[in-house]
């Protein structure tokens, strides 16, 4: 009978070498496989937000017959192979109209590299879900320090339709209750706080008092906007004070060819001093015009533009007007409104939910 030795060493190095090669491709197919499903997770991620937004952009854009399709490519765009699933969109509201909610979910397959070699599938799918809301904004930056006579953006200007506007003149003298522009204190109390403005002027209130120069504004306000979010009362109006601090050359500053971001007022709403001249506007929503001339009333070129000054606006040497279109909805920075928004004067702003 042969003798059993213990103490035989040989066959243990390819026992475990087999162990080893098991736990190692575990380990490959955890470490490729899972890190491919967690980079098309992200993938999907994106894909699913970008189609939402481009579902919302396209609804507050009035398109809503290309909705579905901008969705669809922009998801495609992120991820080659990602489909929108049966029973989305969901859309609350009105697409093509001033406000709504749209939820999408997209889902892709990925191939699994090393599942197979354990039992798994050689295919996962992996989906993403996203909701947007598009709506009038409630609050933006960069606006400049203007106010715009709300009847004139929705009337010449067109600004709200579907189709561009007509170039509309907006005319100012001497802080008249008849001017349909006018220079505004834009500093919020944020703004106060990091010292960008000396005395606060936005949502100060209906009272008729409350209302001191803040020292006039600065040419780079004019020309660019003003870099602090600026919220809208919703319902509205928001009231806010006129800037006193207007100069002979502050108008020169205004950026002729940009599109502007301005506030709309409400000129019957307007709070009135003891001699009948704005204290403050009230500010009804925001608008996006391109600015197309300014001049002074008593120059040829102006004449040319903006035709004669009304007669309230004589001598026409103290008065400036504002030549200005709408062309289309332009999307601005904030949180969409969606109940209880007000007027759209051709703005929007769409934000990602979920």
């Amino acid at each position: 009978m042969k003798e059993i030795r213990f103490d035989d060493e040989r066959g243990v190095a390819s026992t475990m070498v087999a162990i080893c090669l098991v736990v190692f491709l575990g380990t490959m197919a955890l470490a490729i496989d899972g890190g491919q499903l967690f980079l098309r997770r992200r993938g999907m991620v994106n894909a699913a937000d970008s189609a939402a937004l481009a579902y919302a952009q396209s609804c507050a854009r009035g398109q809503a017959g290309q909705a579905a399709a901008n969705a669809n490519n922009t998801a495609a765009g992120n991820v080659a192979n990602a489909v929108l699933l049966g029973g989305y969109p969901i859309v609350s509201g009105s697409c093509g109209g001033g406000s709504g909610t749209v939820t999408v979910r997209y889902q892709s397959a990925t191939t699994q590299l090393f599942a197979p070699a354990i039992g798994q599938p050689g295919t996962r799918q992996v989906s993403a879900l996203a909701r947007a809301v598009w709506g009038t904004p409630l609050s933006s930056d960069n606006l400049l320090p203007l106010e715009l006579d709300q009847s004139l953006v929705q009337g010449a200007c067109g600004a709200g339709q579907p189709t561009q506007g007509t170039p509309c003149n907006f005319w100012y003298k001497d802080n008249t209750k008849d001017s349909q522009w006018g220079f505004l204190n834009l500093c919020t109390t944020q703004a106060l706080a990091a010292g960008a403005c000396s005395r606060v002027g936005w949502d100060v209130g209906s009272s008729p008092s409350g209302c001191n120069s803040s020292g006039g504004m600065s040419t780079n306000v004019i020309t660019n906007g003003f870099p602090y979010i600026l919220p809208l009362r919703n319902p509205p109006p928001t009231y806010v004070c006129i800037e006193p601090g207007f100069s002979n050359v502050d108008w020169t500053h205004i950026p002729v060819g940009a599109v502007a971001v301005t506030p709309v007022s409400d000129p019957t709403r307007a709070i009135l001093d003891a001699n009948g001249k704005p204290q403050k506007y009230a500010i009804v929503g925001f608008t996006a015009l391109k600015i197309l001339f300014v001049g002074k009333g008593n120059q040829p070129a102006t004449i040319t533009q903006c035709g004669q000054p009304p007669s309230w606006a004589t001598p026409s040497s103290n008065a400036v007007c504002i030549r200005a279109q709408w062309i289309g909805p332009q999307e601005t920075l904030g949180e969409p409104c969606t109940n209880n928004c007000g007027v759209s004067f051709g703005v929007y702003a769409i934000t990602l939910t979920e």
